[in-house]
């Protein structure tokens, strides 16, 4: 994958992973698995490589790790049962996993993104979001850190699923501290406000769209409908037109490679912008 992203000149590379590495903290990672390749390093040196930045991936919910029950079943979005033991548990377990990282990514290549997840199946505060910002930071310090569905409303600084139409100057940031916005995978409103508040402060947070280029996040053999070129370029403009950002999902295939059409979409895209993707 990282290969191929260095001939389409990508800026930097978003993996998304989940115990592909080694870990200490669970024997549910590649090290139990049939293929123990520890795809975290090996993503790591190749982004060295070819000189390409690299952004994790992280997802905060963790179905065999937490441990907690769910307060509504398996109904969706899940939310799990309060529990203080287990929650402080995990939460360890978690800054041991996003340390492991680092420790792996840190002597290949910097860290530009961490992308982190499914904060919706706790309340906000019992979420670890300090920490977790400070672990990342003291290590990585130019690495930008964003949790989906990142604002709430003035009535409820914890509500989910805010949407970018309507986030409103001033609104209270759902998880703090955090460098920019996420809303998975909306795009920003026409005149996209930028300053968000907590504890009376203000902070400017921009906003990332996160854009399957076909339908699936992930490879699967049925997704051969492809978003067509127009509708890439219309996004482009939408997603970036205000200082924001764009991800644009291309999953890479069980070899690790992109698709053919993937490849052939991302240079007529780029041939249409008249930019290197």
């Amino acid at each position: 994958m990282p290969v191929r992203i260095k001939k389409l000149k990508r800026k930097y590379y978003l993996f998304h992973q989940k115990n592909q590495w080694d870990s200490e903290f669970t024997d549910y990672d590649v090290a139990n698995s049939g293929n123990h390749t520890n795809v975290v390093e090996a993503v790591a040196k190749a982004c060295k490589k070819y000189d390409i930045g690299l952004g994790i991936y992280y997802a905060l919910w963790d179905r065999k790790e937490n441990g907690n029950d769910y307060s509504n079943g398996d109904r969706h979005p899940h939310r799990y049962k309060k529990d203080d033991l287990l929650d402080q548990a995990y939460n360890q377990y978690m800054i041991g996993q996003l340390n492991e990282i680092i420790d792996i990514t840190e002597k290949h290549t910097r860290l530009a993104e961490f992308w982190l997840d499914a904060g919706w199946v706790k309340e906000n505060y019992r979420w670890p979001v300090k920490e977790i910002y400070q672990t990342i930071k003291s290590r990585e310090p130019e690495c930008q850190v964003g949790i989906n569905w990142s604002i709430g409303l003035p009535e409820n600084p914890d509500c989910n699923d805010v949407s970018p139409q309507d986030q409103k100057e001033g609104y209270p940031i759902r998880y703090f501290p955090s460098d920019f916005r996420l809303g998975d995978p909306l795009l920003p409103s026409e005149n996209d406000p930028k300053i968000f508040t907590h504890d009376g402060k203000e902070y400017y947070m921009p906003w990332e769209s996160t854009v399957c280029i076909s339908q699936r996040w992930f490879f699967n053999t049925t997704d051969t409908i492809y978003k067509p070129l127009h509708e890439l370029v219309d996004i482009y403009h939408m997603a970036t037109l205000q200082d924001n950002i764009l991800i644009l999902n291309a999953p890479p295939n069980r070899e690790g490679k992109l698709r053919e059409k993937d490849g052939i979409l991302l240079k007529e895209l780029g041939k249409q912008l008249g930019i290197n993707l």
